[in-house]
């Protein structure tokens, strides 16, 4: 009895308000991962990149055997 009260002292309008404000949450969460995973990959690439870069300087250039 006590959940019919809560929902119903709220209404609907104040249910799909919450609701639509966790599913702007949840979009605005999942754009940030998104970035965020897009930045550290840029960074391994980059890293990896450099690697083999200084790789080939040390073994004067012999890295793509």
């Amino acid at each position: 009895m006590k959940k019919n009260r809560i929902l119903s002292s709220k209404g609907k309008s104040g249910l799909k308000k919450k609701n639509e404000h966790t599913n702007e949450l949840v979009t605005l969460a999942g754009r940030i991962h998104k970035e965020v995973m897009q930045n550290i990959d840029g960074k391994i690439t980059q890293a990896m990149n450099d690697a083999v870069k200084t790789l080939d300087n040390v073994n004067e250039g012999n890295n793509t055997n």
